[in-house]
């Protein structure tokens, strides 16, 4: 495991239930826009299987928005952005290159995939 490793678009990191609500949280104390859903994961806190996060781009300054996946145990899942410093994002643990090309096709709970539908229409 490579404790900083160089962030670059599509860097795909590992989290914890406990990561992600560590980051929900730093990012609604700071205001920033992507701050995830933490409704949601309530919600589904119970079938959680497991959590990524993905770079898109630097935000602002040492801010980066990522793309949050989370896996539930009925195969369904959920994907939200959330904004997380440079520094926090470089501590966490890189995913394996089988679980990046997995994510690609992960279906979301149907609530996701409408909203995912009318953000981005075919």
């Amino acid at each position: 495991m490579r404790l900083f490793s160089r962030a670059g678009r599509g860097a795909v990191k590992v989290l914890s239930p406990a990561d992600l609500d560590r980051l929900t949280q730093a990012a609604t104390d700071r205001n920033w826009s992507g701050r995830g859903r933490p409704d949601w994961v309530a919600a589904h806190r119970a079938q959680i299987t497991e959590i990524y996060l993905t770079y898109l781009t630097e935000d602002q300054p040492k801010v980066f928005r990522c793309s949050t996946t989370v896996l539930l145990h009925d195969g369904g899942g959920g994907h939200f952005s959330l904004d997380i410093a440079k520094a926090d994002f470089a501590r966490l643990r890189d995913a394996r290159t089988k679980t990046v090309i997995d994510l690609a096709h992960i279906p979301l709970d149907a609530a996701q995939q409408e909203e995912w539908d009318r953000a981005y229409p075919r």
